[in-house]
């Protein structure tokens, strides 16, 4: 039997939204946020497609991580790391994140 999302995703970054210190300034948060023990797959990038870059230029990727579901954003440059069973498979940095109706994908 063939399961659809064999993989567990785990994300470390800085977290994205300021909050209000005791004296009422903005200020990012310094521990990083850490996302999980998410389902997911990986599907390697064998034919060497790219994807556009923020400045235009083109990037090839390793591989799109398909995660089951919708996440909340991963912002670009994340730490990424997959695992097979207890095996670590894959320990990246994020390139591009997009998040559709029935699941979100990541291209690393």
């Amino acid at each position: 039997m063939s399961i659809q999302y064999p993989h567990k995703l785990k994300a470390t970054f800085q977290g994205l939204s300021a909050v209000k210190d005791g004296n009422g300034d903005w200020v990012k948060p310094n521990a990083p946020v850490v996302r999980e023990n998410i389902n997911c797959r990986v599907q390697p990038n064998s034919k060497g497609t790219t994807i556009p870059g923020i400045d235009g230029d083109k990037i090839v990727f390793d591989a799109i991580i398909y995660v089951e579901g919708r996440l909340e954003t991963i912002p670009t440059n994340a730490k990424i790391e997959v695992f097979e069973k207890d095996e670590q498979i894959m320990n990246t940095v994020l390139l591009r994140f997009s998040r559709d109706s029935f699941h979100s994908r990541l291209w690393v």
